[in-house]
């Protein structure tokens, strides 16, 4: 499925070049052991394998949606989730919002699939911010990792919006020359929409990220528009 010798819109922030059609990177060398499967056949099997776990059709269109995002961008937080066993279903529960603002809000996962929690989390905070100028909102008790953060921030680009999106991690990462692991991983994702299309910054210093969640999503006419020049 890697490359699979398609054609990928990409826009160049930093030359000034509007907009650039280059050509996918070519798929590895096979052998008679392999299969090439096309995206639309990947996003079937990666949906059903999904469902038979026994997530409902609208929580797995998320899940797939996330993490075929990842996959299509060489990340790790793709289709491997579904392969190793990494979307074991803690129950039923369905996330609600605990506090209400009309800036703010809190969302109980009540251990629902994180890559759930956090989509609602962000279609809130749009919400938020489309009527009142700001959308913060956390999320907690949640089950199995979000997947890649990008994903939720390029959909508050999408809206117009500015997108922050933070995670919070247990003890995995030792300080240099230290042996106790003290800090986490705590992924950083910043969208941000341009005339040029999304810039998105997607800064994580690990695989594994956590389900405690911050999102938040601001107009784009708050801040001024980032410099394109490189530096």
């Amino acid at each position: 499925m890697r490359g699979g010798g398609s054609q990928l819109q990409r826009r160049s922030f930093w030359s000034g070049v509007k907009s650039v059609q280059t050509q996918a990177a070519a798929a590895p060398a096979m052998d008679s052991s392999m299969e090439a499967v096309s995206v639309p056949e990947t996003e079937r099997l990666l949906f059903d394998g999904i469902r038979a776990i026994g997530y409902n059709d609208a929580d797995a269109t998320v899940m797939r949606d996330a993490m075929m995002w990842a996959q299509l961008r060489d990340n790790n937080q793709g289709i491997i989730k579904l392969t190793s066993g990494g979307l074991a279903k803690s129950g039923d529960g369905q996330p609600s919002l605990e506090i209400d603002t009309p800036t703010g809000g809190r969302l109980n996962g009540h251990q629902a699939m994180s890559m759930v929690v956090i989509n609602r989390a962000v279609e809130i905070a749009i919400e938020k911010a489309l009527t009142s100028n700001a959308g913060i909102v956390g999320t907690f008790n949640t089950s199995q990792s979000m997947g890649a953060v990008g994903f939720y921030a390029e959909k508050i680009a999408a809206q117009g919006l500015i997108g922050l999106v933070f995670a919070t991690s247990p003890e995995f990462v030792a300080p240099h020359g230290a042996k106790q692991p003290i800090l986490g991983t705590n992924p950083i994702t910043c969208a941000v929409p341009t005339d040029q299309g999304t810039f998105l910054m997607d800064q994580v210093s690990r695989s594994r990220s956590s389900s405690r969640t911050a999102v938040a999503a601001e107009p784009q006419s708050w801040h001024q528009r980032p410099s394109l020049s490189q530096s």
